[in-house]
């Protein structure tokens, strides 16, 4: 009987994970859920991997696309235990890529819930609130916020992590430290965010529970995290050396400024997509995809009652121990404390206050001041309020070491979800604990998104309702009040979360694809190809999704590329096209190897695709038309000119640099770093380019020279897109030597990947120079201007 009633809560999970994500369940062979961007990248590397591990693993790392590059796979999240799970729905549509994705989609949200659901139930021994709280975590509207993510909804495996690790402390064995390092295993294959959480999470909570229960007092404790160790490392570490390992040679880290941009805000926890049912029409502008965090007004509830159930547990002790009165002092004390509340509230919602009343003018925009002495307030009223000292010893003595654990996950990861400031509609308030782990703890620097450790959250604030729902239910008197209480809780969550009609997006599949791509498939198995228009900026990337997805079908090696990162390579090749056809970007794709250009005249950028078009049909012998379909245009580049050999670190270098002085508009404290002879220190603007941006160099001497080279090292993006150079002995009067628009480093197929020959080589006739001036004429909105490294020749 105990068995079916979990079975029946599983099956009640997979029909939830139906009817919540309507009308998904109508169009799997043909719609995916939300925007296609995401999906169309995640489709093709699944079916990237499908296919490598049939063909026992040959090429695994090395996808076809961002050609030259090599280890492409690993740029983003590999995914291999979702692929793995998708593999038959793969096999058996006979490749259709789209039904097996919606299968992961489904089963993302059954995972989520049956994990919650044996995790709660051993927490609170009951399988009502269970349940309850298996809804919760798998249906909260974070999940709809990140439609088109499918990875980011495996987060179910850390439920039953956290499930063995409760198993194995109750009852330590090898069975349950398998357990452990299994679904650890699970998680970080499925979703590398949630891996690296789940990394500290597991962590802190084992450490816990060892000092807690005394385990690690134990030769056993010891041994069988050894195993979980051993476990761990034989099955990741075929998978994570690789990553981390390319990730670190291609320089591929997250900026601060990154990382701060896309953590929550205060507001982002009553944030809920757009098209949620009953919350989208009032808080759905309170923040995009990554800050939609609502975790629901009943989840919280519910935690609410727990925290009062236990605080009733101890209120008479800590009435006697302290007396029923509150001093007057603390009314008057808590009262100031509310309206400073509403102060700081109304203040991050308005921006600012501006007023003139009876000719004194009032101005009120600092949030942060006013929230330091707010969270001042409350810490200092805690401390001298002798009964809420004992109110406080007093619930951590009635609680439960689990209990007081997932308060304490629920916290922290909360506090680590905002990221390095804590923030409320874009105003600083205070420094928040995320900070210690970018600057401290290995592989943070690459978490782009702090907003995600709601789902950890999400875990806490899950256990807490079920404790919660648990005491409403411990107080019926009879089964079917219980069951009646937890389907009309079950009931409220569910509108409260609903967000169907779920989004979708058509996909074509097969003999749906563009025609233009089987004369792609046509072409040499070596052929190299462009797709042309490509994004002119980094925030349009995503764009190239469609021709990610397109290359599953012609399976050639393709320019083209998105993924968790774009290598800086990429970025070149990008910007260049912006200007093609021209002899310098012919020149590239010659050096590059690249043998196809696709220009897409509809779609993404038409105009920009019908310019291309016309210049190269009256390109002069350069292109032939290979293939023509539907306002797309396939072009075979020839001939290819020979790989020329760029300026490297080897050219000879005059003068004596430590007679060299430097300034500049920008950051002139910095200009010695240019010549320091350490290739990983830099001058740089700091800033994106600005035309007028300049940097000059007092030689400390009179030298013949005839050129200089720019080494861009660490900074491999930071070139100038166009600058001229002159040249003075006297350091008044100047002559202009060189100028060249529309520049980008000269990279081949053999350089790509190797930053130390990423150059700016300047050449001229023979000059007598004391003093070099190199001014931007162009601007860039993103990159800076940076120097790692100048020689001159």
């Amino acid at each position: 009987m105990r068995r079916g009633r979990d079975l029946g809560a599983l099956f009640g999970f997979a029909v939830l994970s139906v009817i919540m994500t309507y009308p998904l369940i109508a169009h799997m062979s043909t719609h995916i859920p939300g925007d296609p961007r995401d999906p169309d990248y995640t489709m093709f590397a699944m079916s990237w991997e499908i296919r490598s591990a049939g063909a026992g693993f040959s090429g695994f790392a090395d996808a076809n696309i961002f050609y030259p590059h090599r280890g492409t796979l690993f740029y983003g999240d590999a995914l291999p235990a979702v692929c793995f799970l998708g593999a038959p729905g793969y096999i058996l549509s006979g490749g259709n890529p789209v039904l097996p994705y919606n299968y992961l989609y489904l089963l993302s949200f059954f995972v989520a819930g049956a994990g919650m659901y044996v995790l709660a139930r051993r927490l609170t021994g009951s399988r009502n609130a269970a349940f309850l709280a298996g809804v919760i975590y798998a249906f909260f509207p974070y999940h709809f916020a990140h439609i088109s993510h499918l990875e980011i909804q495996y987060m179910g495996w850390m439920p039953f992590c956290f499930f063995f690790i409760h198993k194995f402390f109750e009852r330590p064995s090898a069975r349950n430290c398998a357990g452990m390092a299994l679904f650890y295993i699970l998680q970080v294959t499925s979703c590398a965010y949630y891996g690296q959480y789940l990394t500290l999470f597991a962590g802190l909570m084992i450490l816990y529970y060892a000092v807690r229960s005394g385990e690690w007092r134990k030769g056993r404790f010891w041994a069988y995290m050894l195993l979980f160790g051993a476990l761990s490392a034989v099955a990741l570490l075929p998978y994570l050396y690789p990553f981390f390992k390319l990730h670190g040679h291609l320089l591929f880290v997250r900026a601060a400024w990154e990382v701060k941009f896309f953590s929550a805000e205060i507001q982002s926890y009553i944030a809920v997509p757009t098209f949620n049912a009953i919350w989208g029409w009032l808080t759905g502008r309170f923040g995009a995809q990554e800050w939609q965090l609502f975790p629901g007004l009943v989840p919280i509830a519910l935690a609410f009652l727990w925290a009062v159930r236990r605080r009733k547990d101890i209120e008479p002790s800590a009435r006697r121990a302290v007396g029923a009165r509150k001093p007057a002092g603390f009314y008057a004390w808590d009262i100031v404390n509310g309206l400073l509340f509403v102060y700081v509230v109304g203040l991050g919602i308005s921006g600012g206050v501006d007023a003139e009343i009876g000719g004194l003018r009032i101005s009120a925009h600092d949030l942060s001041k006013p929230a330091l002495l707010l969270l001042a307030s409350l810490a200092l009223r805690a401390v001298c309020d002798r009964r809420a000292r004992r109110r406080w010893a007093g619930f951590f003595r009635v609680s439960g070491p689990a209990e007081i654990f997932y308060l304490g996950l629920m916290t922290l990861a909360g506090l680590l979800s905002f990221g390095p400031v804590v923030r409320f509609f874009g105003r600083e308030i205070i420094a928040g604990p995320y900070a210690l782990l970018y600057d401290w703890v290995p592989g943070f620097k690459n978490v782009r998104v702090p907003s995600r450790f709601a789902v950890v959250m999400m875990i806490g604030l899950a256990a807490l309702a079920a404790w919660g729902a648990a005491g409403i239910f411990s107080r019926l008197g009879s089964p079917r009040a219980r069951n009646v209480a937890a389907a009309a809780l079950t009931m409220l969550v569910l509108v409260e979360f609903l967000s169907v009609p779920l989004p979708l997006s058509s996909v074509p599949v097969k003999d749906g694809i563009p025609r233009i791509y089987a004369a792609v498939r046509a072409l040499p198995a070596d052929a190299a190809l462009v797709e042309l228009p490509m994004p002119a900026r980094d925030s349009e990337e995503s764009q190239d999704a469609a021709a990610v997805y397109f290359s599953l079908y012609h399976r050639r090696a393709i320019v083209n590329g998105y993924s968790g990162y774009a290598p800086p390579g990429y970025r070149v090749v990008r910007e260049a096209m912006d200007m093609f056809p021209s002899d310098g970007t012919f020149e590239l794709l010659g050096r590059l190897g690249v043998s196809h250009a696709l220009v897409h005249t509809g779609g993404f950028r038409p105009d920009k695709g019908r310019e291309i078009v016309e210049r190269l049909k009256s390109s002069g012998g350069r292109v032939e038309l290979v293939a023509e379909a539907d306002g797309d245009f396939l072009f075979r580049l020839t001939p290819l000119p020979a790989p020329e050999t760029p300026v490297t670190a080897t050219t000879a270098a005059a003068g004596d640099r430590t007679k060299w002085q430097a300034s500049a508009n920008k950051n002139p404290q910095f200009t010695r770093l240019a010549f320091d002879g350490e290739p990983s220190t830099a001058w740089t603007t700091g800033y994106p380019q600005q035309k007028d941006d300049f940097f000059e160099i007092d030689l400390g001497e009179t030298l013949r020279l005839n050129g200089f080279t720019i080494f861009l090292n660490t900074n491999p993006l930071d070139y100038p897109r166009g600058f001229r150079v002159d040249a003075s002995q006297d350091g008044t009067t100047w002559t202009p030597l060189y100028e060249k628009a529309g520049f980008f480093p000269a990279l081949d197929k053999t350089m790509v990947e190797d930053f130390a020959k990423y150059v700016v080589p300047v050449s001229f006739a023979p000059t007598a120079v004391r003093s070099l001036r190199i001014t931007l004429t162009a601007t860039q909105e993103a990159r800076h201007w940076s120097i790692n490294e100048i020689v001159v020749r």
